[in-house]
Parts: structure tokens; sequence; C-alpha cells
């Protein structure tokens, strides 16, 4: 609301526009002119003019109490902000602190220097043996395999690789194709369907295409040409023909305990 020193602020500038009419009421009257129109006209011009400027005042104040308002919310809002920063800067540095803590608690020292390796001159087998231990199902096949193909492989190399491929057959390997091919003798293809289908049946972990695979790939010369799904069809030809029969139980094939390079 307009208060009462906002009003006398402009008394002057009234003062000067009541002279101003004052002086022009005479010759409004020398022209003639109906005294009651002027005189309604003058009082009519006044109370205008004094509206407008009790108007013109109010719209004043109301824009320097605004402008005031827009000033004292920026500098509590830029208060409010920094407050924030501050709290988020230090919520932030303690969490860091935090974390540094329970990591360095965590994480052991290890002095690599102190670490013990095993020696150089440690025999193969041993090293083998800590690094994976057959089960008794694998064992029983490893000893089967030496059995039945001790006569039949050559390169104790290749016996040792046939061991290791077996394994890992079971273990879940899928694919032999990168596995090195072995060389037999006096063995047809009969004999090598028929311990395929063993040694799949002895495991069962996993679809005949898999043992398909390791017989096309690990006896390459003499199944090489021919495709896995041809190997599939003829797992269980011909049951007892051959060096190698068919056996549902490999296992008893013999009773004696394997001692080889896993051992």
């Amino acid at each position: 609301m307009i208060q009462e020193k906002h009003l006398i602020l402009g008394a002057k500038e009234l003062g000067v526009i009541t002279s101003i009419l004052a002086a022009t009421i005479p010759i409004m009257v020398k022209l003639e002119l109906n005294k009651e129109s002027v005189y309604m006209t003058i009082f009519v011009f006044i109370l205008s003019m004094v509206f407008l400027y009790c108007n013109f005042q109010l719209f004043l104040l109301e824009i320097f109490r605004f402008v005031k308002r827009l000033k004292e919310i920026s500098k509590k809002s830029i208060k409010e902000l920094g407050d924030k920063i501050a709290e988020s800067k230090k919520y932030f540095l303690n969490k860091e602190n935090i974390s540094y803590q329970l990591v360095k608690a965590e994480i052991p020292i290890v002095n690599i220097y102190n670490m013990s390796y095993p020696s150089l001159q440690q025999p193969k087998k041993e090293l083998i043996k800590k690094q994976t231990e057959p089960t008794e199902k694998q064992e029983k096949a490893i000893e089967y395999t030496q059995k039945v193909f001790e006569n039949h492989i050559e390169n104790p190399q290749d016996l040792e690789n046939f061991y290791k491929e077996i394994i890992a057959y079971s273990n879940g390997k899928t694919d032999f194709s990168n596995s090195k091919s072995i060389i037999v003798k006096d063995l047809t293809n009969y004999d090598l369907y028929h311990f395929g289908w063993n040694i799949w049946n002895h495991f069962k972990v996993g679809k005949q295409e898999i043992i398909a695979n390791f017989l096309h790939n690990i006896f390459t010369e003499k199944l090489g040409n021919q495709t896995e799904s041809t190997i599939i069809k003829h797992l269980r030809d011909d049951e007892k023909k051959g060096k190698i029969i068919l056996m549902k139980d490999v296992t008893k094939f013999s009773q004696n305990k394997l001692l080889c390079f896993l051992m």
C-alpha cells in the first residue's frame, strides 16, 4: 500500500500542475467558454493526475519490492548451494577414506621375494598329480585304455597324450580338432568304434557327437576320411567282433589298480 510519505514526495509536482491550471482559467474565460464546463474539465483533469500519480508510485514501489525479493532469494539460493557442495565434498571424502581403509584391511601385502616356488628338478609326474587329481572313474577309464591299447600304440608319448585327451573328454571338452592324432597298429575301425562307445557309456558326459569328434580327430589315420555322423552309426556294429568288444561296464575289464603318470 502507498504510505503518506510517498504522497508527500509528489506534492511539489501537483502544486506545479495546479498553478498551470489556474493560469489557464482566465484564458479559457476570455475565449468565452462555459465556466461550468471549464471548472468540470479542470476538476476531472486534476483527479486524473492524482490517480495516475498514486498508481505510478504504487507501481514503482512494487518494482522495488520485487527486485529486493529477487536479491534475497538469490543470496539464499547461493548460500544453500554452497552448503550442499560443502556437505557433498565432506561426504565423498569420508566415503573415499572408508573405502581405502576397507581395501587396506582386506588386501594383504605379499612379499614376492620370500615366496617359495617348486624346484625345476621336481619330477614331472609329481607336478601333474598336484595340478590334476583324477577321479576314480577317470582312473578306471585310463586303466581300461592302457590294457586294450598296450600292444597297439608303440610311441609312449602318444599313449600319454591319449590318456590326457580321455581325461579332457570326461571333464567336458567337446572339440578335439586341435588334438594330436595317435597312430595305432593291428586294430580295425570296429575296434575303435567299440572303444569310443565304451568310453562314452562309461562317462556319459555328452551326446555321441562329441565322442565321434574325439575318434575322428584322435585316430585320424584310421577314421579321418569318415564323417562324424558315419562314426556314430557304426559305434555298436558287430558288438563281439574285433579285439575290442562292446562292454557295458569297463571297470570289470580288470581289477588291477592303475599306476600311471597321473598318480
